[in-house]
């Protein structure tokens, strides 16, 4: 049976995989565990290949692919430089609970979405209005 890590892909279809994991990032959509897993396949890597081409332990990558782990910012960092992405905040909904099975992946796409000031009329969710 024939590896289908080294079988031709697509480069279109890999472009709109990249595009829609881009999206998915900035919406929230995905936890921090789906997103590194969905950077590992599109990478065509192993768990072992990929956590020795990022210098992160094998335990460490399976952990947070799992949403068990805890990773630091450096790690999340060696992680997402090589998609162009960076350690940074995404707002969550309002309603939702800061749960580690309902956290949103907090890697941006560092290249198209450079970070915005915050707006100074802009009250958090949680304060209701603004204090003066």
């Amino acid at each position: 049976m024939a590896d289908k890590r080294r079988t031709r892909h697509d480069p279109e279809k890999e472009r709109q995989l990249r595009i829609d994991l881009f999206r998915a990032l900035s919406a929230g959509e995905m936890t921090l565990g789906r997103a590194v897993a969905a950077m590992r396949r599109l990478s065509r890597l192993t768990q072992p290949e990929f956590a020795n081409h990022r210098g992160i332990s094998v335990q460490s990558l399976r952990q947070i692919e799992t949403d068990t782990g805890n990773p630091t910012v450096e790690t999340l960092n060696k992680i997402g430089a090589f998609f162009g992405l960076q350690v940074g905040f995404v707002r969550r909904p309002v309603n939702t609970p800061a749960t580690a099975a309902s956290r949103p992946a907090v890697l941006t796409e560092a290249a198209r979405r450079p970070p915005s000031p915050l707006h100074a009329d802009a009250a958090w969710p949680s304060q209701g209005r603004r204090r003066r």
